[in-house]
């Protein structure tokens, strides 16, 4: 009997636990253990890859690069693990492998490849929490590579490029560094070469250097990793801590540039998080998969991805400023920065585009608070002073603060050296190398900015007498900035407060 029951329990579970399966298979999948193939051979994926020239309708593009092996493997392992891909990869970057029409999605990546806070969770415990997203990522990077065939990530690792041909600007040898001498990025590629000197070393004291093999576990490994995060990571907001490493994706990321994009979002009943590469118009197979990489300067395209965007209109320069330690006024200024959350040095983006930092102006005027303003600082104008700094204070803090900036400005101007003319003859000439037409469109870019913006300045040093000061704009508020009324006229020989005055010794 309790036999029959058992029995008859069961079948009534049958039809449940197949209707689980078949409205669940999101769910069993993200469940699954991870599918890995062996490695296939490098001449088995050749005729896949798509070479480019240097140079295609007048603009430089990121000459081909090396990779360590065939992506066949990589193609399988994604396809394997819940990958949807009508596209090939290599070093140009991404192709089509089909003819698709407009806005055909090419490549989907389930959250089951990526790398990101999750998986450096799973690889380093709560060590990986004590590390910010990034160099948490690179350090696992380098971790899966002492693993070799073991990793997961085997197939995807066994492609990127390596230091010489990642592209970007960090890892290049010092003369080719050289060449972007004068620009905002030489002083950001000094200052990430510094700081990833800093981090390793504080990594190795830590303890690191016994998770991952000497080998892997070195300065200029770990700035390679380090690179491979910036270059190739994806931010997909409200996952993990919004950071990711999509494999097959982030070759999408190492091409030209186009219209074509990248996304994270969510699909299915699910919700199962997902990158995405879509071709906005559609081609051929064979037709390279270009992506628009949002409107970034040329100078952050090359910093991020190692290869600058050529359209000067859309060049930035970024230029730091700091209130100076001996400034008598120092401690003042720091506290009403720090009211606002800001700091006391600043680093601002100007714009070829005439766009000015909407901190910029208040920030430098505050800067250059001398003695006949310093009243603005004290103490009863502390949640006021702020507002009155965001419009001219004073003339002479006006003119301050405007020949401060355009004397800067220009300064960076004659530091980039070259001129326009030169730098477009270098873009124009075939016998350019890549990275000297990639310098080029910087100092292209960033010297449209810098002029740009002294063109501004200048004319709001035209303006001064115009303009309306902190004096003017307080009477105004008092209702003091007009004629005296006849009322208010006081007689000057009329004495008030002797007793003899009083009403009542009349």
């Amino acid at each position: 009997a309790a036999m029959s029951d058992r029995s008859m329990a069961m079948a009534r579970l049958l039809p449940l636990l197949l209707l689980l399966q078949l409205a669940c298979p999101c769910l069993a999948f993200l469940l699954s253990s991870p599918t890995r193939l062996p490695h296939l051979s490098p001449a088995a994926s050749s005729s896949r890859l798509v070479r480019y020239g240097r140079k295609e309708r007048g603009l430089a593009l990121r000459p081909a690069l090396t990779v360590c092996a065939s992506s066949d493997g990589l193609l399988s392992w994604a396809s394997e693990n819940g990958a949807k891909l009508t596209c090939a990869v290599g070093p140009g970057g991404m192709t089509l492998t089909q003819d698709v029409k407009s806005n055909s999605v090419v490549c989907s990546i389930p959250s089951k490849l990526f790398l990101s806070r999750s998986t450096t969770r799973a690889a380093f415990g709560s060590m990986a929490d004590k590390l910010d997203v990034r160099t948490a990522m690179a350090l696992q990077i380098l971790y899966e590579k002492s693993k070799k065939e073991e990793s997961f990530w085997c197939e995807w690792l066994k492609v990127l490029p390596d230091r010489e041909n990642l592209g970007t600007p960090c890892l290049w040898p010092e003369d080719d560094q050289n060449l972007l001498k004068g620009t905002s990025v030489f002083e950001e590629v000094e200052a990430s070469k510094s700081l990833y000197s800093k981090a390793f070393e504080s990594l190795s004291s830590s303890g690191w250097d016994s998770k991952i093999p000497t080998e892997f576990f070195n300065l200029e490994s770990f700035e390679w990793a380090m690179e491979v995060v910036r270059s190739r990571s994806v931010a997909f907001p409200k996952f993990d801590d919004g950071l990711v490493l999509a494999p097959v994706a982030d070759f999408s990321l190492a091409g030209k540039l186009g219209r074509d994009t990248i996304s994270c979002g969510y699909e299915g009943l699910f919700r199962e998080p997902r990158v995405t590469v879509q071709s906005v118009a559609g081609g051929k197979s064979g037709s390279p998969i270009a992506v628009n990489f949002m409107g970034k300067s040329p100078s952050s395209m090359l910093l991020d991805h190692g290869v600058a965007n050529p359209n000067k209109e859309e060049g930035e320069f970024k230029v730091s400023f700091a209130v100076s330690s001996l400034d008598r006024f120092f401690d003042d200024k720091a506290d009403i920065l720090e009211q606002e959350g800001l700091t006391t040095e600043m680093t601002f983006t100007l714009k070829a585009d005439g766009t000015l930092d909407e901190y910029l102006l208040p920030f430098m005027r505050l800067v250059c608070i001398q003695s006949f303003d310093a009243f603005l600082l004290e103490s009863v104008f502390r949640q006021e002073v702020w507002g009155f700094v965001n419009l001219p204070v004073s003339k002479d803090n006006e003119k301050l603060m405007l020949e401060t900036l355009i004397a800067t400005f220009e300064g960076a101007l004659d530091d980039i050296g070259s001129s326009e003319s030169e730098d477009m003859s270098i873009v124009r000439d075939a016998s350019s190398t890549y990275r000297q037409v990639q310098a080029a469109y910087v100092r292209i870019g960033e010297r449209s900015a810098l002029k740009k913006t002294i063109y501004l300045l200048e004319q709001e040093m035209e303006e001064m007498d115009s303009k309306e000061y902190y004096q003017e704009r307080r009477l105004k508020s008092l209702n003091l900035d007009r004629p005296v009324d006849e009322s208010e006229i006081v007689d000057p020989n009329v004495e008030f407060g002797r007793e003899r005055d009083a009403p009542w010794m009349r």
